[in-house]
């Protein structure tokens, strides 16, 4: 078959996250045939992934237009694996090679041989680790500050799991001549001398550090990370054995890594040579000789990619000492109790003590429950009294339908300052998890039960109190303050724990459980507040020009610029001079800050109104009607509740008037 006619296979080295290049990259594949999602989730990530495959001058296209958005890519023939690595038995290191033993016989690495090597987790288990990985930083980061593990991280997971170790030795034309394949615990160690552990795993880590001292060698640690064909482990399901086919996928693995190593070293040849006609793309030739790949393979790395070459130890010293850190959410802030939350335990207490109260009219004999009904009940004065609270409350919450009814919502885009309606998506402004069930959330309430003789009896409530975060409405984004709001949540999940040994003598079980109450980060939210401006006013024309001043006087070179006639001090005219100076730097630095553009959420919050009349609503629903409809019931029955018993104190009182 021509070698034109071959099926092509364009892989492409991952970006660690979505970058500026995507917005302009994702459209122009989409208009190429490729599907713009897979290809997002192909774009980003840690090891080799392929983009496209077939054949003739669409691949080429799609090169060019991966190369104009300087995306790393190779355009390659896969080679099909010729031979499979030979299990060592042993393993004997001299000072100019390294012998290993198989069972078909000895296989030697003679000093500054290129090799490519292949460290793998044969449990399969290594793409559910890294979403694990993945969700947990999505929970306590937020969704925008991923961070995929690092090339050292993934090297110690797969020697904590199950490793193997592949070694392939290239020929003067960089083609595979042989290989060997290494397992832990499964060789005789003594040929590592000094090297030599009691640990398998360190046996094998062991064998890896000779072979990089003596020959170039480039590392590959993506097996089950990558997206290629063929190469996918299996993970190892319950009553399966997938060792077998892991080692199978494994060698293919191998080989692509052998192409793409073959096809970045006649990349950084070409480079190197660019007075030399570029080959037509599509068409990767073998190593001239194996000075070409030596240089690609000199700066011995591990890398999930095997592209990028590794921090010397100078540039990981100077990150180390610069205390730079991974972007994240910051932790919530302490001490925003939300003032509702008080009210809602004022409540708490005084509902406490109605029922005591009750409880003890109860059992507190016959002469007590007959004062209270001859002089609460008999005499009208409790059931008007219970009539007008009801008559408050379902006129309050008519008060509050019609307010929902009558407002239209709103954008943030062009939001409005005043009593606003808004919808959209719940976002983390910190990274807040629900105490529980460990969710991403925006807000939490988690209620504790203890078990009592007639049912459960709460112990104790906490929320998270009055923590902002954002919405989300497709137009922008603005600050919610939940401080003070009547929070409705939709999802709430239940627990019990056992407190102690002690069970319950009646029903048994654990004598606590737990209720939390839960918003989630995304969901959909109905919010009615007060929006207002929270622009906040900077420093002064004077307090800057002051600051300044104060600043330049600890700076002895800089202060004495002002010195003109160079005596040593600065007189009165030379500080005139000093402030006119200050006082324009200032001027300038004003003039920029109010030049810089700010976010919605930066100048504009939604909080609590400042008078009581108004409602302050954050609702998990999708539907207003549904919140009508909840309000419009709650007046309704206590109005009508309202109105039986004013009927019940009338029909008490009047008689006594009219007769």
């Amino acid at each position: 078959m021509a070698e034109g006619n071959l099926e092509q296979w364009l892989i492409i080295e991952p970006a660690p996250t979505a970058d500026e290049r995507f917005s302009a990259l994702l459209p122009a594949l989409a208009r190429l045939g490729l599907d713009a999602y897979s290809a997002r989730q192909r774009l980003v990530g840690q090891a080799p992934a392929l983009l496209a495959r077939g054949r003739g001058e669409k691949m080429a296209e799609t090169a060019e237009l991966l190369a104009s958005h300087r995306f790393p890519h190779w355009l390659i023939t896969p080679t099909p694996p010729r031979f499979t690595p030979e299990r060592i038995l042993a393993v004997h290191c001299g000072d100019d090679r390294i012998r290993f033993a198989g069972r078909a016989g000895e296989i030697v690495f003679a000093r500054q041989t290129p090799i490519v090597a292949i460290l793998a987790d044969l449990s399969g288990k290594m793409p559910e680790k890294q979403m694990r990985r993945l969700l947990a930083q999505n929970t306590y980061r937020g969704a925008d500050h991923l961070q995929l593990a690092g090339d050292e991280e993934i090297f110690r997971e797969i020697l904590r799991a199950e490793p193997v170790l592949d070694l392939y030795r290239l020929s003067v034309d960089g083609l595979p001549e042989q290989g060997v394949r290494v397992f832990p615990g499964r060789f005789d160690p003594k040929g590592l001398g000094k090297k030599m552990s009691y640990s398998a795993v360190g046996n094998l880590e062991a064998v890896l550090h000779l072979v990089r001292e003596q020959c170039p060698t480039r590392l590959h640690t993506g097996f089950g990370l990558a997206a290629l064909p063929g190469c996918r482990p299996q993970g190892g399901a319950p009553g399966v054995d997938s060792r077998r086919a892991n080692l199978v996928a494994l060698t293919r693995f191998g080989w692509l890594m052998l192409d793409l190593e073959r096809a970045r070293a006649e990349a950084a040849k070409t480079a190197a040579e660019p007075w030399k006609e570029a080959l037509p793309i599509g068409r990767v030739p073998l190593f001239a000789a194996a000075a070409a790949l030596a240089p690609a393979l000199s700066t011995v790395g591990i890398s999930g990619t095997g592209i990028s070459p590794p921090a010397t130890e100078a540039a990981q010293e100077a990150v180390a000492k610069s205390g730079v850190r991974a972007a994240g959410l910051p932790a919530p802030p302490e001490g925003l109790q939300d003032s509702g939350d008080r009210r809602r335990q004022i409540m708490l207490w005084q509902t406490t003590g109605v029922a005591i109260a009750c409880s003890l009219i109860f059992a507190g004999g016959e002469d007590l429950r007959v004062l209270v009904w001859h002089g609460g009940v008999r005499t009208g004065i409790l059931p008007g009294c219970l009539s007008l609270l009801l008559f408050l409350g379902g006129a309050q919450a008519l008060r509050w339908k019609r307010c929902i009814e009558n407002t239209p919502t709103s954008r943030v885009r062009s939001l409005a300052m005043g009593l606003v309606e808004v919808h959209g998506r719940a976002t983390r402004q910190y990274a807040l998890v629900s105490p529980m069930t460990h969710l991403a959330c925006v807000w939490y309430r988690l209620r504790r039960y203890r078990r009592v003789r007639n049912g459960w009896r709460l112990s104790s409530t906490r929320t998270s109190g009055a923590i902002p975060f954002l919405l989300d409405d497709g137009t922008g984004k603005i600050q919610i303050e939940p401080a003070g709001a009547r929070i409705r949540g939709g999802s709430s999940q239940e627990g019990y724990e056992n407190g102690g040994s002690f069970l319950s003598a009646r029903g048994g079980g654990p004598d606590e459980k737990w209720v939390e109450e839960v918003i989630a980060e995304g969901t959909y939210l109905y919010i009615l507040g007060y929006a207002r401006d929270q622009r906040r006013q900077g420093p002064s024309l004077a307090e800057r020009t002051r600051e300044k001043l104060r600043l330049l006087k600890g700076n002895a070179p800089a202060f004495r610029r002002f010195d003109a006639n160079n005596d040593g001090r600065i007189d009165a005219e030379e500080w005139e001079m000093a402030r006119s100076a200050m006082e324009a730097e200032a001027i300038r630095d004003q003039l920029a800050e109010g030049r810089r553009r700010r976010r919605q959420e930066e100048h504009a919050a939604i909080g609590r109104p400042p008078g009581r009349s108004l409602p302050f609503i954050i609702a998990e629903t999708e539907s207003e009607a549904r919140l009508l409809g909840r309000y419009g019931r709650l007046a309704a029955a206590m109005l009508m509740g309202g109105l039986l018993l004013a009927a019940w104190a009338a029909a008490i009182i009047l008689p006594r008037f009219v007769f």
